[in-house]
C-alpha cells in the first residue's frame, strides 16, 4: 500500500506529460496542415467604375434619355395646366346672366377641379413609371458590367479584380498600366449594349 501511494504521483506526472505531448504533437500536425494548404497565388487587376459610367456609350445613351424623357414629361405636364388655367381664367371672368348659367359655371368649376387632381395623379403615375424604367435600365447596364468583368478575369485567369475609385475616392493608389482592363471593359460593354431604349 505504502509502495502504490509512492507510484501515484509519478503515475499523475507521467499522465500530464502524455496528455502535454499528445496536445503539442497535435499542434504540430494542425500548423504542419496550414503550410500543406497554402492560399492560391493571388493573379490582380483594377477597374475605374467610375471611368466606365462617364464613357459607356450606354451610359451617355441612358443620360440622353433620361433628359429627354423628362423634358418631354414636363412639357406634356406644362401643356395641360395651361389648358386647365385658361378655362379657370375664362369662368372667373364670364359675367352671370341667369341663374342657370350659374350653375353651369359652378359645374365646370368642378369639373376644371377633378381635372387638375386626375392630372396630378398622373403626374405621380408617370414619374414612378419613369423612375422604374430608369431603374431597370441602370440594373441591366451593372449586371451587364459584372459579367464583363467576370468573363474577362477568366480569360486573363485572374482571381481578383478591384474597383479603382468610390466614387472621387481611389482605391488603387498605385497600379501598374498592365494590371488595367477598364478599356477591356469599356469595348466590351460598347459592343454588347451600343444603345438603350425604355420598354414600351
Amino acid at each position: 500500500m505504502k509502495r502504490f501511494m509512492q507510484l501515484k504521483p509519478f503515475v499523475i506526472a507521467l499522465t500530464l506529460l502524455s496528455l502535454g505531448a499528445a496536445g503539442h504533437y497535435g499542434w504540430r500536425v494542425y500548423q504542419k496542415r496550414l503550410k500543406l494548404d497554402p492560399l492560391p497565388a493571388v493573379h490582380v487587376a483594377f477597374v475605374d467604375l467610375p471611368r466606365i459610367h462617364e464613357e459607356g456609350i450606354a451610359f451617355v445613351k441612358f443620360k440622353e434619355l433620361i433628359e429627354r424623357q423628362y423634358k418631354q414629361f414636363h412639357e406634356d405636364i406644362r401643356q395641360q395646366e395651361t389648358k386647365i388655367r385658361d378655362e379657370y381664367t375664362k369662368l372667373k371672368n364670364h359675367d352671370l346672366l341667369t341663374p342657370e348659367e350659374g350653375k353651369v359655371l359652378q359645374d365646370k368649376k368642378e369639373e376644371l377641379n377633378r381635372n387638375f387632381n386626375d392630372l396630378d395623379k398622373t403626374i405621380r403615375q408617370h414619374k414612378e413609371s419613369l423612375n422604374k424604367d430608369f431603374s431597370k435600365i441602370k440594373e441591366n447596364l451593372e449586371e451587364t458590367i459584372v459579367a464583363i468583368i467576370k468573363t474577362i478575369a477568366k480569360k486573363r485567369q485572374l482571381n481578383l479584380v478591384l474597383n479603382a475609385k468610390n466614387q472621387s475616392d481611389p482605391i488603387v493608389l498605385f497600379g501598374a498600366n498592365e494590371l488595367d482592363i477598364t478599356q477591356d471593359v469599356l469595348n466590351e460593354l460598347n459592343k454588347q449594349i451600343p444603345t438603350v431604349h425604355l420598354q414600351l
